[in-house]
């Protein structure tokens, strides 16, 4: 192998054999980064993403929850004024609990 190695460099000079070697060793790095730094932090994004959709799901059910309980509450509300009104109404036209006008 070291031999092959001196050939080549003989062959096409020093310059060309650094660059080879540099070549590599960014290769090395890049794959070692890759497994060491990427795929950890692609992996916690992917678990991030998937516990936000979760949370957004559940949000939106409970978002319906309050919808459904604001539209009953408006309704009792509307049900309520209306008999404060028909009270009122009753009060006004009876002259004998002192009339509100």
């Amino acid at each position: 192998m070291v031999d092959r190695v001196i050939k080549i460099g003989e062959r096409f000079g020093v310059p060309v054999m650094l660059l080879i070697v540099v070549l590599f060793f960014a290769r090395e790095a890049c794959v070692s980064i890759h497994s060491t730094l990427l795929v950890p932090i692609v992996k916690s994004h992917v678990e991030f993403l998937e516990s936000t959709s979760e949370t957004l799901e559940r949000s939106s059910i409970t978002l319906r929850q309050i919808e459904q309980t604001e539209a009953t509450q408006a309704a009792i509300l509307s049900e309520i004024s209306l008999g404060q009104r028909a009270i009122q109404s009753a009060l006004l036209h009876d002259p004998t609990t002192g009339a509100l006008e």
